[in-house]
């Protein structure tokens, strides 16, 4: 939890579908690193924004999911326990929840440096996932193009698979990656239409 040991908007911090104790060991600063072991327990920092409610999941300083664009806070937590099983919900990083609220606004913002959880990726999306983190705010890629810049120049098809599949949107901006006829798809709540609005959201589309 916090330091404060209060979840967002006053509540206290919650564990849900666990009676364990809770073991986090608060916030920390986000630094570039891989994370490659289980740390502290999965902490979820539930909050609105003009983008929807979202949810920040991780361990420790590590991201590991992030749940956009949902209409409340109860939809954040029903999205969330379809992955796991056991979580605190707390402002467990708060640093990269401000930057987030910051994005959210309309301000440019460098997600670069927040620490993610790729622990159980292969090298080839690990690349892929680094390529797409160097995409700068308001610029777009094709999927085959990024292909390239991750050393794969044929594997534009896994690109999408890849990008379909991306558990921490915004900070991992697969919305910047398109098809070369058009927006590609987008996993993420409310599909392509989120994706519109956060490329209008950079000016990039």
């Amino acid at each position: 939890m916090g330091p404060s040991g209060r979840a967002i908007g006053g509540k206290p911090a919650t564990r849900r579908k666990s009676s364990s104790s809770d073991t986090s060991t608060g916030p920390a600063k986000p630094h570039v690193a891989w994370a490659t072991t289980e740390i502290t327990a999965v902490q979820v920092a539930i909050f609105a924004t003009p983008l929807g409610w979202l949810g920040l999941v991780g361990q420790s300083q590590f991201v590991s999911r992030l749940t956009i664009g949902q209409p409340s806070a109860n939809a954040v937590r029903q999205e969330v326990v379809q992955h796991l099983d056991d979580f605190v919900e707390a402002d467990w990083n708060p640093e990269v929840r401000q930057l987030l609220e910051r994005y959210a606004v309309g301000q440019r913002v460098d997600f670069s440096k927040v620490a993610i959880d790729v622990a159980a990726t292969t090298e080839f999306r690990r690349a892929i996932i680094r390529a797409t983190r160097a995409i700068e705010h308001g610029q777009t890629v094709s999927y085959g193009e990024l292909a390239s810049r991750a050393g794969r120049p044929r594997a534009a098809r896994a690109v999408g698979t890849a990008m379909s599949s991306n558990r921490i949107p915004i900070i991992i901006p697969c919305h910047r990656v398109l098809a070369s006829n058009g927006l590609g798809g987008y996993s993420a709540a409310r599909g392509l239409e989120f994706k519109k609005r956060l490329l209008e959201l950079e000016g990039g589309q």
